[in-house]
């Protein structure tokens, strides 16, 4: 088996100049609700590609990434004029208060009298304040029209650019690890069309529930129940933009309630996991959206009432999928939503013990690491003689640990535009501050990491998905067999608090450019076929 780390900086705002080989299975870290970045790596790993009759790729790509942009700027038009249109509102209710109180002051005043024409002034007054305000909140609701004008447009462009790709590589199954909605993008429509794109052409992805997918499926699920699609607000509304760009299509009827069930239904809830696993000759690789101790699988099969078995690589993936399959109980009866609440949690990125037993699944999804958790008895390299790898994303936390893995950079986490300003300002400030004394540790960091993709390339798969590929009509393996009318009982508890293998490593490392020339890239290739260590950790380092 063979598979390996690409860590690289890329361009996502222009179409790949190289491009990379996927060996069957492609993990792809946070995707920050920036479809524009999907895009770019499923184009650069040759899963998709346009179509012969398009004579030009770069333009066309150029023309994704302008209406991206362009809505994004429509979006912030529309967001802000939103906040003018709740202060205007505020200061008509105002004038409108004053003006009555005025009125009740003229009934008991002689209207000969000074104090009374006094009055009748201050009235005028706030009526010139009424006058001036409507004209204004009307201007506004121009605006609103134009913005709908323009929205429409762009949809149409873009789902007529979606026209042009077809599938290049059919036989490959993506991960996502989350963060794929509700996130700083600007619309999870795109998302979500690109996503129904790859399913109804038959191509294989998977979903890890998330911190921000939480954002999105709370708004969906309430929308399903009550036809009002809002999102949860556990997350700052800047921070989860993408949703916004959404209901602004919702608000103005570009796309229905009922296109947008169906294509989540379609090609969002069927792949979505808590976890997920890969097997390999060694051992097991774990993946999660957030960096995650290994015990915690034992508690959230515990809550789920699915018995652990950790034995061997193989039970452990056999009790991935059980939980698993009980977590889609949860999924097709629209009730995600009641086990990520965390009102009584303090604090959600680092919960206290007897908070991981009660919530596990908002841990799965919320938490971060420190150095002080970054040893090996929270994320052991084996047990019972087989390998462990963790794979996640979420946090900016670099472990030390050669066999964990954290695929979340900033790529494609910002407006483009802003992206491009802060690009030119560290590259100067860092210039400037070449053979001077200075902190330039925040420059650094922003320069290393915000073109920087990483993505793992395996043939590796776990048991049910070996057993689809070696079979010409899909079946349930026999652990999977289990009682579906007890599964929403089971899987509420999820809500309710309760009292060594030998391997070798190949690194293959291109040349590191200055730290911030942005066309810095690495390679990690790991060959599990080759025994030239005794170590007792499974390895798949950076």
């Amino acid at each position: 088996m063979v598979s390996r780390i690409i860590n690289k900086n890329i361009q996502i705002y222009s179409y790949p100049n190289e491009f990379e080989t996927c060996s069957g299975s492609l993990t792809i870290g946070d995707l920050h609700g920036n479809p524009v970045k999907a895009l770019h790596i499923l184009f650069r790993h040759k899963i998709i590609k346009f179509k012969e009759d398009v004579q030009s790729p770069h333009s066309v790509y150029e023309q994704f990434v302008k209406i991206y942009d362009q809505f994004g700027e429509i979006l912030q038009i529309c967001l802000e004029n939103k906040t003018l249109q709740h202060f205007q509102k505020v200061k008509i209710e105002n004038c409108l208060a004053q003006i009555a109180h005025i009125n009740q002051k003229l009934m008991l005043l002689d209207s000969q009298s000074d104090q009374y024409q006094l009055l009748k002034q201050d009235k005028q007054q706030w009526f010139d304040k009424l006058s001036s305000t409507t004209s204004s909140n009307k201007l506004i609701e121009e605006r609103f029209k134009e913005i709908k004008d323009q929205v429409v447009h762009l949809i149409g462009q873009f789902n007529s650019l979606m026209d042009k790709l077809e599938i290049n590589n059919h036989k490959v199954l993506i991960r996502f690890l989350g963060d794929e909605f509700a996130d700083r993008g600007n619309c999870d429509y795109l998302t979500l069309r690109i996503l129904d794109f790859l399913t109804t052409n038959d191509l294989k992805t998977t979903h890890l529930l998330s911190n921000h997918g939480c954002e999105f499926i709370y708004a969906y699920e309430k929308m399903v129940q009550s036809s009002v699609f809002e999102n949860a607000g556990f997350i700052p509304d800047f921070q989860t933009q993408s949703i916004q760009g959404l209901k602004l299509l919702l608000d103005n009827n570009v796309i229905s309630c009922e296109k947008l069930t169906t294509l989540i239904n379609r090609s969002f809830k069927p792949s979505l996991k808590i976890l997920d696993y890969t097997l390999n000759e060694h051992g097991i690789s774990l993946f999660t959206h957030a960096p995650v101790r290994f015990d915690s699988i034992e508690l959230l099969a515990r809550r789920l009432d699915v018995i652990y078995d950790g034995s061997t690589k193989e039970a452990l993936g056999r009790t991935i999928d059980q939980i698993n399959h009980q977590f889609s109980s949860f999924v097709n009866s629209n009730n995600i939503h009641t086990l990520f609440s965390t009102a009584e949690i303090k604090d959600v990125a680092h919960m206290t013990a007897e908070e991981r037993v009660a919530w596990p699944a908002v841990y799965l999804t919320w938490n971060r690491w420190t150095a002080m958790k970054d040893i090996e008895e929270t994320r052991p390299a084996g047990k019972n003689g087989y390998s462990l790898t963790y794979v996640h994303g979420h946090d900016i936390f670099e472990s030390k640990l050669a066999y964990v893995h954290n695929l979340d950079t900033l790529c494609g986490k910002e407006a483009h535009k802003l992206e491009d300003k802060k690009i030119d300002e560290y590259m100067k400030f860092l210039m400037d501050h070449k053979y001077n004394v200075g902190d330039t540790t925040e420059a650094e960091y922003y320069m290393r990491n915000v073109l920087r993709y990483k993505v793992i390339d395996s043939d590796e798969y776990g048991l049910r998905s070996k057993l689809i590929k070696s079979q010409s009509s899909e079946k349930k393996s026999s652990q999977e067999d289990f009682d579906a009318d007890g599964s929403i009982k089971k899987l509420s508890k999820l809500g309710e608090p309760v009292s060594s293998a030998v391997v070798v490593i190949t690194i293959e490392e291109n040349k590191v450019l200055p730290i911030f020339n942005p066309q810095d890239s690495s390679i990690t290739t790991i060959n599990f076929n080759s025994h030239t260590t005794e170590s007792n950790f499974f390895t798949a380092g950076q």
